[in-house]
């Protein structure tokens, strides 16, 4: 079964998606066959420490589609790869917040419903005897020596690390 791996990045302080990232695959073997990303318009200034953060202009935001193009292009490599409607995510909330920004008529298959691969990471913490639980995704991929790759704080490049991650959980809880 593939899945996809999702995340976003918002502007602030009103949490407006300025980039949906996505990686489609197969998480038992590993093998990736779509990482995406997409910058989203913003109708709002684009806050400093986001863009020093993210690594995103706002010029490379004003010559970008609508987050309903970004949804699209992300619905259209879901089917074309057979995803599950469950979604992996690094964390809480992304899921929601997308469907929550785009209008109320567009073809949702996603449900409310997501795996949490922060979650599971901080499970097999737990059972590797942690006295603590905090990290983020690329402290927690250090922890098993894989690279992270890319820009963290980039909507396409945490979701294929998310993904990374979660198949390498998935070895561990065999």
């Amino acid at each position: 079964m593939n899945l996809i791996a999702l995340d976003l990045e918002m502007n602030q302080p009103s949490n407006k998606i300025i980039q949906v990232g996505w990686a489609c695959g197969d998480p038992l073997t590993g093998r990736t066959y779509a990482i995406e990303g997409r910058y989203v318009q913003l109708d709002e200034p684009l806050d400093k420490i986001i863009s020093n953060l993210c690594g995103i202009q706002q010029d490379t935001l004003d010559k970008s589609g609508t987050l309903l193009d970004a949804y699209n292009d992300l619905l259209a490599d879901s089917i074309k790869y057979d995803c599950s409607h469950t979604t992996l995510a690094w964390s809480k909330g992304d899921l929601a917040l997308l469907r929550k920004q785009l209008p109320l008529d567009v073809t949702w298959p996603f449900g409310q419903h997501y795996i949490d691969a922060k979650n599971l990471y901080q499970s097999w913490k737990l059972k590797t005897g942690a006295d603590h639980l905090k990290g983020g995704l690329a402290r927690a991929m250090m922890k098993f020596k894989i690279p992270f790759e890319g820009r963290k704080h980039n909507a396409k490049d945490d979701a294929y690390n998310t993904f990374r991650i979660y198949h390498r959980l998935l070895q561990e809880f065999k």
